[in-house]
């Protein structure tokens, strides 16, 4: 019952049928402070019950990002230069070139692949993995996304890492998305975090890893998005 001083008195049944009853925490914990100062029980407040909360991300993926300058006139120039016969990959109308292997092109492109080898091969032995792997080859081509054109979702099987560099990004001319791909995605928790959308800016460079699923959505601009992409292979 209520002594009217502000605590409160209950007799032992009554303690009982209030603790059986689900209560607000806050409620819970008046009652128990109040009972200790006309007790001798000792009581431990729910909030050092246990021990502070450890967090462990055990398994993650990641994304680089790195600005590379070129010439970004001249490496336009050299784009529609080398454009061919459109391969048919992942790309839903637009252009997918031939794909080239390791650093076999001179000019602007040249120049690109160095930095992006050195960028790269930096990052795995200085990086947070500091590994002692390093690039053996790698496979490029490049993609030129007109009006509507986009890439359905896709993975690069049997890379170690992928990697876009941005040449020309129009507004509204599309997103890199990348999709969570394991069962987590199947849960509450994991589908909350499942799909991760990449800034695109031009003359940066992204680096993520092989398994990664990802597509990019359609260009509503009439101007030509320009990337290259990478597979990377490591030893």
């Amino acid at each position: 019952m209520y002594t009217g001083k502000g605590r409160v008195d209950l007799s032992r049944k009554e303690e009982v049928d209030l603790l059986r009853r689900p209560l607000p925490l806050g409620l819970i914990l008046y009652y128990l402070f109040s009972l200790k100062e006309h007790t001798n029980i000792p009581i431990i407040s729910t909030l050092t019950m246990y021990t502070p909360i450890q967090y462990t991300n055990i398994f993650s993926d990641f994304l680089l990002e790195v600005e590379i300058k070129v010439d970004i006139k001249r490496i336009i120039e050299q784009t529609y230069t080398l454009k061919t016969k459109t391969e048919s990959k992942s790309n839903i109308g637009g252009y997918h070139s031939k794909i080239y292997s390791n650093n076999t092109v001179d000019g602007q492109y040249g120049l690109l692949n160095t930095a992006f080898e050195s960028c790269v091969n930096e990052w795995l032995e200085k990086g947070e993995y500091r590994s002692n792997f390093r690039i053996k080859s790698y496979d490029w081509w490049f993609n030129i996304n007109n009006y509507r054109d986009y890439n359905n979702i896709h993975m690069h099987s049997g890379s170690d890492l992928i990697a876009i560099y941005y040449i020309q990004v129009p507004e509204d001319s599309g997103q890199l998305r990348m999709v969570r791909n394991d069962g987590a995605v199947y849960s509450k928790l994991g589908s909350m975090r499942s799909v991760y959308q990449c800034s695109c800016i031009p003359e940066h460079l992204y680096v993520f890893p092989g398994h990664l699923w990802h597509h990019v959505t359609a260009n509503n601009s009439h101007i030509d998005r320009i990337s290259v992409a990478y597979n990377i292979f490591l030893q």
